[in-house]
């Protein structure tokens, strides 16, 4: 939702003279892996929340139900010699997209208001789920052929998947290209501009705790040893009141 996208959205949508005086509510969706059981089965599924764009900050706060739980989207199991083979894993691919739009479907059905899916946040490996990338590419760069040609477009991902095959999408471009993305049912969307980072696991964990805490540690070890390595991370103390206390024994 940042610079002048919306803007941009309803400028598309304006030149169609059958939508003159919609409204566009663009959809800001977000999934996470969460795993809901360990030792009966270790079940795992993506919980999908929704909001939408269309609404102050002040609202979009905790206990204002701004945001809502619209779906649980399953991740399929298989036995151990099928886990890694090619047929499953296109089945886990087209089932997270098929789930997403089955579940956005009704919206097709509004009349004076033009649904458009907005920023989707989430982690690395489900933007490049969502994105329909292989892993180890980027989700939002046009790459090819050892350079790079800008950021990615639905139009030149189309384009691609209809002139080559799939092996070449895949080595050559980072595309799966035998996936139909949840994105088809949407005219305006470009899942790849659409990205957003999760706050906790991209910006929280992986800035700062695999990247700062990690890079100061190691600093300290070489600075001052391995003592470092075997100083409790915090000794043990009694409470502290008005700034003063004593150490536990």
């Amino acid at each position: 939702m940042s610079a002048n996208w919306a803007w941009k959205q309803a400028d598309l949508i304006a030149q169609d003279p059958t939508t003159h005086g919609a409204m566009f509510v663009p959809l800001i969706l977000g999934s996470d892996k969460t795993t809901v059981s360990v030792a009966t089965g270790h079940n795992e599924y993506w919980p999908l929340y929704m909001s939408i764009g269309n609404v102050f900050n002040n609202v979009r706060r905790a206990h204002h139900n701004a945001i809502a739980v619209i779906g649980f989207l399953a991740i399929p199991k298989s036995e151990r010699q099928y886990g890694n083979s090619a047929h499953f894993r296109k089945l886990c691919h087209q089932l997270f997209h098929a789930s997403l739009s089955t579940i956005l479907s009704p919206l097709r059905a509004a009349m004076r208001v033009i649904y458009g899916l907005g920023p989707y946040i989430a982690d690395f490996s489900e933007q490049k789920l969502a994105g329909c990338i292989v892993q180890g590419w980027c989700v939002t760069s046009a790459l090819g052929n050892g350079g790079t040609h800008g950021l990615c477009t639905r139009e030149h991902t189309q384009a691609l998947v209809a002139a080559l095959d799939l092996v070449t999408l895949w080595e050559d471009y980072g595309i799966v290209g035998d996936i139909i993305p949840f994105t088809n049912d949407f005219p305006r969307a470009n899942i790849n501009q659409l990205m957003t980072p999760d706050l906790l696991h991209q910006i929280i964990e992986g800035t700062f705790y695999d990247h700062l805490v990690t890079w100061v540690h190691e600093y300290l070890v070489l600075e001052h040893g391995e003592s470092v390595r075997t100083t409790p991370e915090r000794p043990p103390a009694d409470n502290v009141l008005d700034g003063q206390g004593s150490m536990g024994d």
